[in-house]
């Protein structure tokens, strides 16, 4: 075939995906800038959602299963198992139940700090108008739900806020996934982080059901961190556990606890059927955010 009419195909193809792509730019200019009314509609229907999920939260326990995998996806670098204990509104406490231990422990550990710090003061984490600007990019399905995507763009510079797609479920509007990245890198030792937040309901409560981070720290390459929730417990027990905690001062770390909800006392109940197909040891906590997961390389 004579190369001037391959040139001329390529040429074409070119016109082609650059029309394309022109119409999607065309779209989401049209979806934010030619209906605010809407896109304003679905903030504070989406803000009022998150403030009656905090009422709904009781406090609860999670068994939560930490995986991390280095550039090798088959090679398990660090395997942790936590109890995180939560009592409404904004305490948590952690416990590490059993652990590989070195670096990889160091850095779940950091994880669930940060899930702690962040609890005490949620209100500068959360997807309002208060923190970040919002641009309506479409509609969207999404695991059988017609979503709405916004684009988030964050207010300041903070490395707990997302510049992230958020996908909003078209009749309760809550927030059903957020893929993006950390406003501002960590650390100096992190020069990538990716997020994939997915929610469910989680026993009449609206929780983070599904997670994936993945950083490519510096010097290191890249690093991905799983994890499982594996069992859930809501008694009164927790709550009096919670407190217990707090009281000892504790409430920042790793404080023991000995709750445990029985059947007659309690509500338990398991998370393995909501696994995600596509990964056998898929993540799944309630953390948050975990944007600072690497702060302590």
């Amino acid at each position: 075939m004579p190369r001037s009419h391959n040139a001329s195909m390529s040429l074409i193809m070119l016109l082609l995906m650059a029309a394309c792509a022109q119409t999607l730019i065309a779209q989401a200019e049209e979806a934010s800038g030619a209906n605010p009314e809407l896109l304003n509609n679905i903030i504070q229907r989406m803000e009022e959602a998150q403030l009656q999920n905090r009422a709904r939260v009781r406090p609860y326990t999670v068994i939560r299963d930490y995986v991390v995998y280095g550039s090798d996806p088959d090679e398990v670098k660090g395997h942790v198992v936590a109890q995180v204990n939560f009592l409404p509104p904004n305490r948590k406490s952690y416990e590490i139940a059993e652990s590989t231990g070195g670096f990889h422990e160091k850095v779940v550990r950091r994880v669930l700090e940060h899930e702690v710090e962040v609890t005490r003061d949620p209100q500068h984490t959360w997807l309002t108008s208060r923190n970040y600007e919002f641009q309506l990019l479409g509609e969207q399905q999404l695991n059988g739900r017609r979503c709405y995507v916004l684009k988030t763009h964050p207010k300041r510079p903070d490395k707990d806020l997302l510049k992230a797609n958020l996908w909003i479920d078209a009749d309760s509007y809550r927030i059903r996934r957020i893929d993006g990245e950390p406003n501002k890198n960590p650390s100096f030792w992190v020069k990538e982080v990716h997020l994939i937040l997915d929610f469910g309901d989680v026993a009449g409560m609206w929780l983070q059901t599904h997670t994936e981070a993945i950083a490519r720290v510096r010097f290191a390459g890249d690093y991905k961190m799983y994890s499982r929730d594996m069992r859930y417990e809501t008694a009164p027990v927790v709550a009096t556990a919670a407190a217990k905690s707090t009281a000892s001062g504790n409430t920042n770390s790793h404080a023991p606890s000995s709750a445990t909800a029985t059947n007659g006392k309690g509500s338990t109940f398991l998370t393995a059927n909501a696994v995600p197909a596509h990964r056998t040891h898929a993540s799944r906590h309630t953390a948050p955010f975990i944007a600072g997961v690497w702060n302590s390389r």
